[in-house]
């Protein structure tokens, strides 16, 4: 299986903490620390190409077969499975 995890989640390495963000605006009192709720969504090929189809700046296009086709050929035919992943964070505060 391979792992996606790492380019995904470093794209987000600089931005701020959402908590801090909600403590700092000063509409909100309580502000609790987040929990991670993780889970990987493990796709074989077609799976991917599936999901691809669904992605937004994809599936808007009136050439998404196209692109899909051109990501397709970026994905070796074999039975492998891929795992792309999912992190949930979870924060809640009270509003003043």
């Amino acid at each position: 299986m391979k792992v996606l995890h790492d380019a995904a989640l470093r794209r987000w390495e600089d931005e701020p903490e959402w908590e801090d963000v909600l403590r700092d605006c000063g509409l909100f009192e309580d502000v609790h620390d987040r929990s991670f709720v993780t889970h990987d969504h493990v796709l074989d090929r077609a799976g991917i190409l599936d999901n691809l189809r669904s992605v937004s700046w994809i599936a808007s296009r009136d050439d998404r077969e196209d692109v899909v086709a051109r990501l397709g050929a970026l994905l070796p035919e074999a039975e492998a499975t891929y795992a792309i992943p999912n992190r949930a964070n979870v924060i809640w505060a009270r509003k003043r």
